[in-house]
C-alpha cells in the first residue's frame, strides 16, 4: 500500500462515525433511568456499529501492557461504566448536532445498518450452532465486516473519495493499485488493531474476502465472519446462498 494510503489509514477516526438519531435517545433515556441495567444497555448498543467500537476503544486501551479476550458485551459496559458511558453517548449526540456528519457516512447508516446487524445475527447464530462459546466475539466479527468503510466515509467529505484511492501513476505495477474496498478492509484492520485484544477479530476482517479453499483450516472466527458474510451478501437474492462454502468450512448440510 502507497504511503498517501498509510496516511489516511493514520488519520481514521471513530469519533466522526454517525450513529441513528433514535438509537442515541434510546440510550440516554436508559441511562438515566433509575434501575437501569448493563444488560438492558447492551441490548440497544448492540445494534449500533459507531458506538460499539467507541466502547471498545474506550474499554481496552488500558490493557495495553496485557491483552485480554474480547469480553461480552455487557461485560465490556460494565468495566467502561455508567459514568463513561453516559459521557460517550452524549457527547456522541452533541457531536452530531453541531458538527453534521458526511453525507457519505450518513447515507450509508441509512442504507447499510440493515445488513450488518443482519450480518452480525448470522454471525452469532453460526457460533452457537458449532458450539463456538465467545458469541458475542462472533457478533462483533460480523458487525464490524464493513467498519473500516464506514469510517472511510465517516472521517472524508463527499468529493474526496480521489483522495482515498488515488488513481494510479502510469506504469506502477499492479501489485501496487489499491481498490476504494481493499483500502475499507486495511482500514477496519488498522482500526481494531488499536485495540490490546486477545482475538482474531482483526484477522477475521483482514482474511474476509479470502476464498473459502484458503481459510478451511483458519482459526474458527474467520470461517464465522466468512460464512456470515456471504450469508448475508445472498439475503437480498443478488447473491446464491453460500450452501457449498457453509459445507466446506463447517459441514453443514
Amino acid at each position: 500500500m502507497g504511503p498517501d494510503n498509510n496516511k489516511i489509514l493514520k488519520r481514521l477516526a471513530l469519533s466522526p462515525m454517525p450513529s441513528a438519531p433514535d438509537m442515541l435517545l434510546r440510550l440516554l433515556t436508559a441511562l438515566t433511568k433509575e434501575g437501569a441495567s448493563f444488560d438492558e444497555i447492551a441490548q440497544t448498543i448492540r445494534h449500533d456499529v459507531a458506538l460499539c467500537a467507541k466502547v471498545l476503544d474506550v474499554a481496552y486501551p488500558a490493557y495495553a501492557l496485557s491483552p485480554r479476550r474480547l469480553l461480552s458485551i455487557e461485560q465490556v459496559l460494565a468495566e467502561v461504566g455508567f459514568d463513561a458511558l453516559k459521557t460517550l453517548v452524549f457527547s456522541t449526540a452533541v457531536n452530531q448536532v453541531f458538527h453534521q456528519p458526511s453525507e457519505a457516512a450518513e447515507n450509508m447508516l441509512a442504507q447499510e445498518s440493515g445488513r450488518w446487524i443482519f450480518r452480525a445475527y448470522m454471525a452469532q447464530q453460526i457460533a452457537e450452532k458449532i458450539g463456538f462459546s465467545a458469541r458475542d466475539e462472533a457478533y462483533l466479527a460480523g458487525l464490524f465486516y464493513d467498519l473500516g468503510k464506514f469510517a472511510l466515509a465517516a472521517n472524508f467529505p463527499t468529493g474526496e473519495e480521489s483522495m482515498l484511492a488515488p488513481e494510479p501513476a502510469t506504469g506502477t505495477p499492479a501489485s501496487e493499485v489499491i481498490s476504494l474496498q481493499d483500502l475499507g478492509r486495511r482500514a477496519g484492520v488498522a482500526l481494531i488493531s488499536r485495540w490490546p485484544v486477545a482475538s482474531f477479530l482483526c484477522d477475521a476482517i483482514r482474511y474476509r474476502d479470502e476464498h473459502p479453499d484458503r481459510i478451511i483450516g483458519a482459526p474458527v472466527l474467520i470461517k464465522i465472519a466468512h460464512l456470515a458474510n456471504l450469508v448475508a451478501e445472498g439475503a437480498d437474492y443478488t447473491t446464491a446462498l453460500p450452501f457449498p462454502s457453509a459445507e466446506k468450512l463447517f459441514g453443514f448440510q
